[in-house]
């Protein structure tokens, strides 16, 4: 069973969608990008070649389990603080 969630950007052009994987209890994050102008046929053959092709409609994905999941967690809720703005 999965269950995702769409988090959208401050910026409003992109978004993440998250889904955990129950069975592999995997978690399953993707970076999709969405405009404010209706598809063009020629975008929307692209995304169903990149889906045939590759799966999934989407080219930034990454995979964690439940430890690296709670890292990420941890980072983001208590962010380290640092001189430098970079790092």
């Amino acid at each position: 069973m999965e269950k995702e969630k769409f988090i959208v950007c401050d910026c409003h052009s992109e978004f993440v969608r998250l889904i955990y994987d129950k069975e592999f209890e995997q978690f399953d994050l993707s970076i999709w990008t969405q405009t404010s102008s209706k598809p063009t046929w020629k975008n929307k053959l692209r995304w169903i070649w990149r889906i045939i092709k590759d799966g999934t409609p989407y080219g930034d994905q990454i995979i964690l389990n439940k430890d690296k999941a709670k890292e990420l967690a941890e980072y983001l809720t208590n962010p380290p603080e640092c001189e430098d703005s970079t790092v």
